[in-house]
């Protein structure tokens, strides 16, 4: 062979080569094009699809399974052997397996495609589906190694003339789409069914969720309690998921079929974290409020002792003399000048007048009662603001009680003094009782009238006084009750602990 012979022998060889690659390259590419067509079909499809090895004419292994077959065939998941037709499970149907069998025998024996119907249980809703079954033989080398298996709901199919309305269809689509989390329970507690939105919430994938329990043992005695007694329920359940924490209000509804029976618990959930950290951000502040309003408490109790103080001791002592000197005065010039006397006795009765007034307005600022014990003081502020108004009353405190402190004594005070304002200004009591006991740890101050008694809405402008009653039984650490009704009276009950009251003083935040 010539040079130039050789030479244009290599370049069609070459030629042939690149072309024969070109070829390849496209069938490559066209390959691995319909096989993600396969798998997107494969995943989104809404009919049950899983895909069989078949070991032998009587052994199959599930290689995979889409979502749907995952719910419509709870027990199989990937890499599970096919159970054969004596397994004994407690969820398949054993009919549908049997059929299955026989039918798979059929399609890899004589490696044609299969087609039948059979019936099928739902675990989602306990009906029973007749279903149309499609088994696709796929050979290699003349030998039947795989089969796609679908099954369709006949009733879900349009082009069946058994078709009619499906409302479930339109239900699920709801469900799948939902924002709050949906799960079916059957009646061994057994999650069958969880949506995306749960799904997303545990960051677990679908067949997962339904093979595996992800509850804990209090979440499974509320799903007992609806499967017994067939009644509601809702609580709040905080969920440790990847993150973070997250609480759910958990609404459980019991599934009951056609006979009435309990099959099983529909497990609805929103999630309500925002809503739980505003209230805890909402109480957190509430908190700080009422710190902030106990220390300007004691403040404010403080400057009017020192400011009682002050024009008692002060301006108290200052009067008293320059009374003194007017007296003396008024002894030595009054009579050899009866006028001057005259104007001196004018003066001292208008110091006089002034004193009392001063006195008055030390008892107003700070009462003096206070620095005594409990029982004085609260028999002292009862006598002040009833007996002018002829309301009879009676003050029992038990004995023991008389060592509070100085700011338990203020707050005790002022909550009697607010109960009694209000007795004389809306009540038209004729009597009143003050008690003041111990209940078990601690201790229960009611005030109780006969009078007319009041609305208890809280909506109405006059109910500032229940407020400011509150904040200070708040400051007593204590609760306060208010019964009362139009015509039959009003009990304010205030419960407080005794050890933080009696033992030591009431501390402030830092």
């Amino acid at each position: 062979m010539s040079t130039e012979a050789f030479i244009i022998a290599a370049m069609l060889l070459c030629a042939a080569l690149v072309l024969s690659g070109i070829v390849l390259w496209r069938q490559l590419a066209e390959s691995r094009r319909l096989e993600k067509q396969f798998r997107s079909l494969f995943t989104l499809s809404g009919e049950a699809a899983l895909v069989l090895r078949a070991a032998n004419p009587d052994h199959f292994v599930v290689m995979q399974l889409n979502e749907a077959a995952s719910e419509l065939l709870p027990e199989l998941h990937a890499e599970s052997e096919f159970p054969s037709q004596r397994a004994k499970l407690p969820r398949v149907d054993n009919g549908f397996m049997q059929a299955a069998h026989a039918h798979l025998r059929q399609a890899v024996q004589k490696a044609i495609s299969v087609e039948y119907e059979t019936a099928i249980r739902s675990h989602i809703n306990n009906q029973v589906l007749t279903c149309r079954v499609r088994l696709h033989p796929m050979a290699e080398s003349g030998v039947v190694r795989h089969v796609i298996c679908f099954i369709q709901d006949i009733k879900s199919d349009p082009k069946s003339e058994k078709t009619k309305p499906n409302r479930w269809q339109e239900f699920r689509m709801l469900v799948e789409q939902s924002p709050d989390t949906i799960a079916h329970y059957d009646r061994f507690c057994h999650r069958i069914y969880a949506n995306p939105a749960f799904r997303r919430l545990m960051g677990v994938a679908a067949p997962s969720i339904i093979v595996n329990e992800y509850c804990g043992e209090s979440y499974r005695m509320r799903l007992r309690e609806v499967l017994e007694s067939g009644q509601e329920d809702d609580f709040e359940s905080t969920w440790l998921t990847s993150s973070g924490k997250v609480t759910s209000h958990i609404h459980l509804v019991p599934a009951i079929d056609a006979s009435g029976n309990v099959t099983g618990v529909l497990s609805i959930g929103r999630d309500i974290s925002a809503i739980k950290a505003t209230e805890n951000n909402l109480r957190e502040s509430k908190q700080l409020l009422r710190e902030l309003n106990a220390r300007r408490e004691a403040e404010l109790r403080q400057v009017r002792k020192e400011v009682a103080r002050e024009m008692h001791e002060d301006y108290g002592q200052r009067l008293s003399m320059l009374r003194m000197k007017l007296a003396m005065v008024n002894m030595t010039f009054g009579k050899p000048h009866p006028e001057l006397g005259e104007r001196i006795d004018e003066t001292l009765q208008l110091l006089d007048e002034t004193i009392v007034h001063m006195r008055e307005i030390v008892s107003v600022i700070h009462p003096s009662v206070l620095n005594m014990d409990v029982s004085t003081a609260l028999e002292w502020l009862a006598n002040e603001t009833l007996t002018i108004t002829g309301i009879d009353f009676d003050v029992h405190i038990e004995e023991g009680l008389v060592s509070f402190d100085e700011t338990t004594t203020s707050l005790v005070y002022r909550l009697v003094q607010s109960a009694l304002s209000n007795v004389v200004r809306h009540a038209h009591a004729s009597r009143v009782s003050i008690i003041l006991a111990r209940q078990g740890d601690g201790c229960r101050l009611e005030v109780r009238d006969d009078g007319k008694g009041f609305d208890l809405d809280r909506s109405k402008k006059d109910s500032m006084g229940m407020v400011a009653m509150e904040e200070l039984a708040n400051m007593l650490h204590g609760e306060i009750v208010f019964l009362s009704a139009v015509g039959k009276g009003t009990v304010i009950e205030v419960c407080f602990p005794a050890g933080r009251s009696l033992a030591q003083p009431a501390q402030l935040p830092v």
